[in-house]
C-alpha cells in the first residue's frame, strides 16, 4: 500500500513523504495511529495543495524578513547612558533595553531571543548586533550608546567632553560648555541627533 506519511516515521520517511509498505503494518500501525493517509487521488490532490499553499507561506515569511532586514538596517537605536566623573560609565545594555528602543524609536517589533549579543554593552560608542530574522535572512542593528549630556555636563561645571556617535557613526569629541546665563550650548548638528531631529 502507498502511503503518505503525516509525520516522520523512523526507518519509513520525513512527513509529506509518499512510501510503499506493507499493507498489515499500514492498517495496524500507520493508519490507525494517524501517522499517514493511504495514497488516494484524493488524498494526493490535498497533499499537493497543501505544499503549494505552504510554500507560498514560506515565500512570503521570506520577503517580510528581507523588508524588515532593510528597515533594521536603515537606523542606529541610540541608548543613553550615565556618566561619573573622568567620564567614568554605569550600567549595562541587554538585549531587553535594544528590543525595547527598536520598538520605540524605529517602531520595529525585534525580538530580543534573535539578536546575538555575547555579553551586554558597556562602552560607549556603536556597537553591532546580529539579528537572525529568519534562517536564510540576518541583519545588522546598530546600536549607538553614549553619555546622559545633562548629566556629565552638570557635573563637570559645563566644560566636559563628552564622547558623541554622530549621524554618520562616526566617534568624536564634542565640547559641551555653559555661556553666561549658564545654558549648555552643543554644535547644531549634535543636538540635532541627540535630541531625535537629526
Amino acid at each position: 500500500m502507498e502511503v503518505i506519511l503525516l509525520e516522520d516515521v523512523k526507518s519509513l520517511g520525513k512527513k509529506g513523504q509518499i512510501v510503499k509498505i506493507n499493507d498489515g503494518y499500514a492498517r495496524n500501525f500507520v493508519l490507525p495511529k494517524k501517522l499517514g493517509l493511504e495514497a488516494t487521488p484524493k488524498n494526493l490532490n490535498d497533499l499537493k495543495l497543501q505544499k503549494a499553499r505552504e510554500a507560498k507561506e514560506a515565500a512570503e515569511e521570506l520577503q517580510a524578513a528581507k523588508e524588515l532586514a532593510v528597515k533594521v538596517e536603515e537606523k542606529p537605536v541610540r541608548l543613553t547612558m550615565k556618566t561619573g566623573e573622568g567620564g567614568k560609565t554605569f550600567g549595562t545594555i541587554s538585549t531587553k533595553e535594544v528590543a525595547a528602543a527598536a520598538k520605540e524609536q524605529l517602531g520595529l517589533d525585534i525580538d530580543k531571543k534573535k539578536m546575538k549579543l555575547d555579553e551586554p554593552i558597556k562602552t560607549l560608542g556603536n556597537h553591532i548586533i546580529t539579528v537572525k530574522l529568519h534562517k536564510d535572512v540576518t541583519a545588522k542593528l546598530t546600536v549607538g550608546r553614549y553619555c546622559n549630556h545633562q548629566n556629565y555636563a552638570k557635573q563637570s561645571g559645563g566644560g566636559a567632553v563628552c564622547d558623541w556617535f554622530n549621524v554618520n557613526g562616526q566617534a568624536g569629541d564634542y565640547q559641551c560648555r555653559r555661556n553666561s546665563f549658564g545654558r549648555r550650548l552643543l554644535s547644531q548638528t549634535v543636538w540635532n541627533y541627540v535630541s531625535g531631529h537629526g
